[in-house]
């Protein structure tokens, strides 16, 4: 098939972006032109223009790419990834929907052994991990919780049953998220502030190493120590409104 095209290369950036309306419009102008290459070329380390759909979040790429033929279960040379994985990884839960509507095979197993269930549970991603596994709602919900520490560690291997076969995790408080979603809007929340706080803990300990540099430096590192106790704040209240669900 050869290189990719400039048009190619344009479409990848596009939706790189996320832009799912522009990136449908080029990717209309790429099947037009070539369609073996817009749903089948791909780069170096093996990745499609649905691997990177997938990443990015662009359903309606993703859609169109599947019905002009793009292979929904094909996996990268380097990590063995297939869409799904990226898709479970971004937690984008409707191009999963896409994904499985057209076949995709969800146990496909990556380079590190683990499917499209079980990235999408060490990462935190209920949304995209309940689209994979709907019929798992409860075992889905406790793992979020024992993985973002809102629940006591269960017995050993529990807690990753949702992953893969194995017994039930420990029974966890609280109301089943797969029907309340204020429960998900609470989970998702704090882990943008969790995420938060990590990062600006590193940025803190950077601006730390260079104290008594000036008086610009010292500013900077007051900002982040105001910004990480917000942050920090945020996430204990949060954790409260949990428990008491």
């Amino acid at each position: 098939m050869g290189a990719p095209s400039d048009l190619w290369a344009t479409v990848w950036t596009t939706i790189s972006r996320g832009d799912d309306a522009t990136g449908k419009r080029e990717l209309d102008q790429l099947l037009a032109r070539d369609r073996a290459q817009a749903t089948h070329g791909m780069t170096k380390a093996g990745l499609t223009l649905l691997h990177q759909a997938a990443s990015s979040g662009c359903a309606e790429c993703a859609r169109v790419l599947l019905e002009h033929g793009a292979e929904p279960s094909h996996t990268s040379r380097k990590g063995n990834q297939s869409p799904l994985h990226w898709a479970a990884i971004r937690n984008h839960p409707e191009v999963a929907r896409v994904l499985l509507d057209a076949d995709a095979d969800a146990s496909i197993l990556n380079a590190d052994n683990d499917s499209p269930l079980k990235v999408a549970l060490d990462n935190g991603n209920l949304d995209v991990a309940l689209v994979l596994d709907p019929s798992r709602t409860e075992e889905v919900w406790q793992y979020g919780l024992f993985h973002l520490g809102l629940m006591p560690p269960a017995p050993p291997g529990a807690a990753r049953s949702a992953a893969g076969a194995g017994a039930r995790p420990a029974k966890a408080t609280g109301a089943d998220a797969g029907r309340d979603p204020a429960l998900w809007d609470l989970l998702r929340t704090l882990k943008a502030h969790d995420k938060e706080s990590r990062l600006l803990r590193k940025l803190l300990e950077q601006s730390q190493q260079t104290h008594g540099l000036g008086s610009s430096a010292d500013r900077l590192g007051t900002v982040l120590q105001q910004q990480l106790r917000a942050a920090e704040d945020s996430s204990r209240k949060l954790r409260r409104l949990l428990d008491e669900r």
